[in-house]
């Protein structure tokens, strides 16, 4: 997660780990008590890790849309997790309702300083909690990362303390960001009259940055799978209202 903040907060936000109390591998975020939603690319694991404690994962379910992958997946807990979580956040549909909105982006992936140009976003993290925040400029179908077909949230990175607008147009956040390798599954936050819900999760880079020699130049984007899109699987499969 770009620029390097730590995120001390949001303990709905975690990771999953191949053994009881292992090391963290993949992010994740609570949305009920025994459901976890994570990318579909991105590697889970047999525990969940929350609140200091493991929770051995039942089962994955894919996201599927007319039988066409999407990049989204639900991890199901045998027990449940506390009372830490943060729920879906449906009455707004893509565009047109959460254009515009600021949200909050929060992973345990990859950092980086800031320069004049951008971020650069390749310092490792080791599993450090950290967060971004930016604002919703567009959504689209997302087809050319295979095997998936995601109905997906965009941002741009704007330049700070400037009146320019970045590659999809808008100004800066206060904390102003985007999410780095080792970011996917992690969730997008709104805030809601003071509680905070999730509308995305996070999936991948736009125009493949990396390849330059400075990651993440202003007017980088990035896109998280939009959860509206596809919130009556998430309903069907979890059995919430």
């Amino acid at each position: 997660m770009i620029p390097n903040q730590l995120e001390s907060g949001f303990p709905a936000v975690s990771q999953f780990a191949s053994s009881a109390g292992g090391r963290g591998v993949g992010n994740g975020v609570a949305i009920a008590p025994r459901w976890v939603l994570s990318c579909g690319h991105g590697a889970g694991g047999a525990f969940w890790l929350q609140g200091g404690k493991s929770f051995k994962v039942k089962r994955r379910v894919a996201c599927t849309n007319g039988g066409t992958p999407v990049d989204l997946a639900l991890y199901e807990l045998e027990e449940p997790v506390s009372q830490f979580y943060s729920p879906l956040f449906v009455p707004f549909a893509g565009k047109a309702g959460l254009q515009g909105k600021e949200f909050r982006m929060i992973g345990f992936g990859e950092t980086g300083p800031k320069f004049d140009f951008g971020y650069d976003g390749r310092q490792r993290t080791e599993g450090v909690k950290r967060f971004a925040t930016n604002a919703i400029d567009s959504t689209f179908l997302f087809t050319a990362y295979a095997p998936f077909k995601t109905q997906v949230l965009v941002y741009d990175i704007d330049k700070p303390n400037s009146k320019e607008k970045g590659s999809l147009g808008g100004v800066a956040t206060k904390s102003e960001g985007g999410i780095c390798g080792g970011d996917s599954g992690s969730p997008w936050l709104v805030n809601n009259k003071g509680k905070w819900n999730v509308v995305g999760i996070s999936v991948y880079t736009l125009g493949d940055p990396n390849h330059g020699p400075w990651a993440f130049a202003w007017g980088a984007q990035g896109a998280g799978t939009d959860l509206y899109a596809y919130r009556e699987w998430i309903k069907k499969t979890t059995g919430l209202k």
